[in-house]
């Protein structure tokens, strides 16, 4: 079993300072690999989450976390410029309310969703970012949302997720239309007067 796939497993098993332990063993091993310093930025964002839960958020503590975490994925940028992941990770950790740095985020996540169109979160806050900035823009991320829907991504344009992992998240019906078509048809109808 590779390192990677035991700090997999651990993580997925529950034993998270087991696979922060491991984490840390494999970037001393292979300090150049992108993936593993965004593993490590999310170890650290997630830390960062779990000591606010009991100080404020602008504890030196939790900022120092979230430092060392926004640290680790722009790393892994430089490090690994095609992991989706990593513009995934990185945006949202400039773009959350402590870090607050909104423009350098939606940069990031536009970025990402060039190199993958088929990331629901990167496609998503890129376009979530371009509809608030104002009607030009507005327009530009309702076409990026509807591209989305093009490539299979989603269902329909404005069921796509936050800055939230959704990999849980079915972005096709789970149950057939013709189940509850007594009740669309209706609502259907009744759409434009809405």
């Amino acid at each position: 079993m590779s390192l990677k796939s035991l700090i997999q497993q651990l993580d997925a098993d529950g034993h998270r300072a087991e696979a922060a332990l491991s984490l840390r063993r494999a970037l001393v091993l292979t300090p150049h690999d992108g993936e593993l310093h965004d593993w490590h930025g999310v170890f650290a964002q997630d830390r960062a989450r779990e000591l606010s839960q009991f100080s404020d958020a602008n504890d030196p503590a939790v900022l120092r976390t979230l430092d060392s975490a926004l640290a680790s994925f722009q790393l892994a940028l430089r490090l690994a410029p095609r992991r989706s992941d990593a513009y995934f990770h990185a945006g949202a950790a400039l773009g959350g309310a402590t870090v607050g740095r909104r423009a350098e985020a939606a940069a990031i996540f536009a970025a990402g969703a060039a190199l993958d169109p088929l990331h629901p979160g990167l496609v998503s806050n890129a376009a979530f970012r371009l509809i608030e900035r104002g009607a030009a823009r507005a327009l530009a991320g309702a076409a990026l949302l509807q591209r989305a829907v093009a490539n299979g991504v989603w269902e329909r344009p404005w069921q796509a997720p936050g800055a939230t992992f959704a990999r849980v998240l079915w972005s096709r019906p789970i149950f057939a239309r013709e189940d509850f078509a007594c009740v669309l048809d209706t609502l259907e109808a009744a759409a434009p007067a809405m």
